[in-house]
Formats: structure tokens, C-alpha cells, sequence
């Protein structure tokens, strides 16, 4: 798992902070945007206390990096998402990223 990094074509945010928080690096390699936009509506859906903009943005500060994801694992901090199994950082990733397309 690498750095967060934007992947062209998937969000549409003018804040480049948020734009690198929303985008899960190691997913947006092996899913689509809508792939991404449908596990963060899942996420969204089964965590409503996390389905706000700006909750997810302050969840996700001061920022993403391959290390936070792998802590996520190493500490069962996972949730499944439509047969994904993903770390909570990816998850809450995918809901921020989801919500650009709203």
C-alpha cells in the first residue's frame, strides 16, 4: 500500500487536502470510481453517525498515509462493504469520496 495520491478523473474537489484524503490509493489501483463511490454510499449507509462531509474530513486528519491503513488491519479496525474487506481509513475514504458525486 503506497501514499494517498489523486487519481485523475475520480474527484472533483478544489481542495487538494481533502481531494488526498478522499482517495484510497491501494483501492483506486484495483476498483473504478464507481466502485468506490458504491462502498462509500454502503459505508455511509451503515455508519450514519459518519455520513457527514465534514465528520469524515475530521475522522480522516490531519491526514492518510499506508501506515494508518495497516494499523487499521493490524488492530481489527475492518469493516465489510458489499464482500470488500476494507481497514475503517479505506471505508471512510470511500464515504468522502462518495459524496463528490452527489
Amino acid at each position: 500500500m503506497g501514499a494517498i495520491t489523486m487519481t485523475t478523473g475520480c474527484g472533483h474537489r478544489t481542495d487538494s487536502r481533502t481531494a488526498a484524503l478522499e482517495t484510497p490509493d491501494f483501492l483506486s489501483h484495483i476498483c473504478d470510481a464507481p466502485t468506490l463511490r458504491l462502498l462509500g454510499a454502503a459505508y455511509r449507509a451503515q455508519t450514519p453517525s459518519e455520513a457527514s462531509q465534514e465528520t469524515l474530513i475530521r475522522l480522516l486528519r490531519p491526514r492518510v498515509t499506508a501506515q494508518t491503513i495497516k494499523a487499521d488491519y493490524a488492530n481489527g479496525d475492518i469493516i465489510t462493504l458489499k464482500g470488500w474487506v476494507l481497514s475503517r481509513t479505506e471505508a471512510r475514504q470511500c464515504a468522502l469520496f462518495s459524496l463528490d458525486s452527489n
